[in-house]
């Protein structure tokens, strides 16, 4: 395993965080469009391709969110965790960022 600070830990954690920010930073259709190449990933790569670079010793399923919880010593149900991550946080980030930007009339910031 790479160091736990690394410099692919921090661009993963960079990227994360603007995911996580996208609903306010980018337009609803390049979150959108974000989603789909997430889940192109997925159907090729198998996992996110910058958890299989800094995760490389660990069995399939393991990743950023699952290590950094148990280093915090947060138990982890892996299942229960893949589906937040791969369903329901994309599903949020979609429909808060259609509502804010669609209903709301909120304009991005990039």
């Amino acid at each position: 395993m790479r160091s736990d600070f690394g410099v692919i830990f921090w661009l993963h954690l960079f990227i994360i965080l603007a995911l996580f920010a996208s609903p306010v930073l980018f337009p609803w259709t390049a979150v959108a469009f974000g989603m789909v190449l997430y889940y192109v990933q997925l159907a090729f790569v198998g996992d996110c391709i910058l958890t299989k670079a800094q995760f490389t010793e660990h069995e399939p399923g393991f990743g950023f969110y699952e290590h950094y919880l148990l280093k915090l010593g947060i138990p982890v149900n892996r299942r229960k965790l893949a589906f937040i991550q791969d369903r329901v946080i994309p599903a949020l980030l979609l429909c808060s960022a259609f509502a804010l930007q669609r209903w709301m009339g909120f304009a991005p910031l990039i």
